[in-house]
């Protein structure tokens, strides 16, 4: 008696007739109306049955439901928190412990007196001493109590790592030559001394005595038990790929750093020098029994880090350090590097007068100041409280540091 359209789809019945079909529905419309009217209804095992209505879950049965999942998110939260918490922990006293400045890591170190005053770092082997990064100059500088020989790297054109500061060799030797324009064997036939003077260009005492500009694997060789400050001049990761594959033939990986102003050259030598270390087998306190058995068998990679040979700063990453210092944000961005190394004075600016230390030290880096001659600054550095001394001085920043630990600690 009634005009209808039908279509078959899943799961509906027309208007208020209940017509349970098992996955099809009907549409109906109206032909006084352009409405299209749907009902939906449950199947049912039985035909003719509507479904019974769901039981509402009461006030008590929706808390019983939040506690246990408030309960499964708190473990959950507890075993990612341990190992976690742990990791930190091992990283943090790694870092404390594993360092390329830390005495008890290195032997032929003194050890107590090291921690009370700064290092002395040789600046070119103390260049105004000696013919700067010459053989000759680092055995003065070790010979006047220099704790580490800090000395620059570029390459010839044939690729060797040659030890000179500037990318001219007009200022040291007699030739106007660039590093990279001459081979090794054009770069060693100079004479490494014939600009050095002591008295302003009025003598030159060391012209014809037979110094040479040495390369890299020559200097690692005659020194293999100091310590070596080598910073990469070039913008060439190519450098820094020999640079490091000299100091593992070698084997001075602990006796290391590495610095470079180029930010690209740093950072691929940290990646390339990176080793994996099980850092829960260096930390030897009591309380990390547990975390040793349990986090890092349970989760081995949180007990593993990629430690790379000890690496300064470049000059964005220090800028960043030195603006997050001064804004108060000691922990940020994440330290990459072991050390920096800053000037003394920048724009008139006595850098030591800053927060730059202690933050630093906040952060597990260490400070060395460059470039401190005169005693007065010398005092005052050290009593700032930096780790290191980069100088051409080497005999005056001794005697300094020696009168400061015997007022510190008495004859000895």
């Amino acid at each position: 008696s009634r005009s209808c359209l039908c279509r078959v789809r899943p799961s509906c019945v027309l208007e208020h007739e209940v017509v349970y079909l098992s996955g099809f529905f009907f549409e109906y419309t109206s032909p006084s109306s352009s409405i299209m009217v749907k009902h939906e209804v449950r199947k049912n095992s039985q035909k003719g049955k509507p479904e019974a209505p769901r039981r509402k879950r009461t006030l008590s049965q929706k808390r019983t439901s939040a506690i246990g999942v408030l309960a499964f998110v708190s473990v959950l939260l507890a075993c990612v928190a341990f190992p976690l918490s742990r990791y930190c922990h091992f990283r943090q006293v790694y870092n404390e412990e594993h360092s390329f400045w830390n005495p008890r890591f290195d032997g032929y170190l003194s050890g107590e007196a090291d921690k009370l005053a700064p290092r002395v770092l040789a600046h070119r082997g103390g260049a105004d001493l000696h013919p700067e990064n010459t053989v000759g100059a680092f055995r003065a500088a070790l010979f006047h109590g220099a704790d580490v020989l800090e000395w620059d790297v570029r390459m010839s054109k044939d690729g060797e790592l040659v030890v000179v500061h500037d990318a001219s060799l007009e200022r040291v030797t007699e030739s106007i030559a660039k590093v990279n324009e001459l081979t090794v064997s054009e770069i060693q036939a100079l004479d490494a001394g014939y600009r050095f003077s002591r008295d302003g260009g009025k003598t030159f005492p060391a012209r014809g005595k037979g110094h040479h500009i040495p390369l890299a694997d020559e200097i690692l060789g005659l020194f293999p038990s100091e310590r070596h400050n080598i910073e990469i001049k070039d913008n060439d990761i190519r450098a820094a790929t020999s640079l490091y594959k000299l100091i593992e033939s070698h084997g001075l990986r602990d006796q290391v750093c590495v610095v470079s102003a180029h930010c690209n050259v740093i950072n691929h030598f940290r990646k390339i020098s990176a080793r994996i270390v099980d850092i829960s087998k260096r930390v030897n306190t009591p309380p990390d029994f547990l975390a040793r058995n349990v986090s890092c068998k349970t989760f081995p990679r949180l007990c593993q880090l990629a430690v790379p040979i000890c690496t300064g700063g470049c000059e964005s990453e220090m800028v960043d350090i030195g603006m997050s210092c001064m804004a108060g944000y000691k922990f940020w961005p994440e330290p990459k590097a072991n050390v920096l190394q800053l000037p003394f004075r920048q724009a008139g600016v006595d850098v030591t007068e800053t927060n730059i230390i202690q933050c630093a030290h906040d952060r597990n880096e260490h400070v060395d100041f460059w470039v401190v001659d005169n005693r007065d600054d010398i005092r005052h550095v050290i009593k700032a409280g930096a780790d290191g001394i980069i100088t051409n001085r080497v005999d005056i920043v001794v005697d300094v540091r020696s009168a400061f630990l015997t007022f510190l600690l008495g004859p000895y």
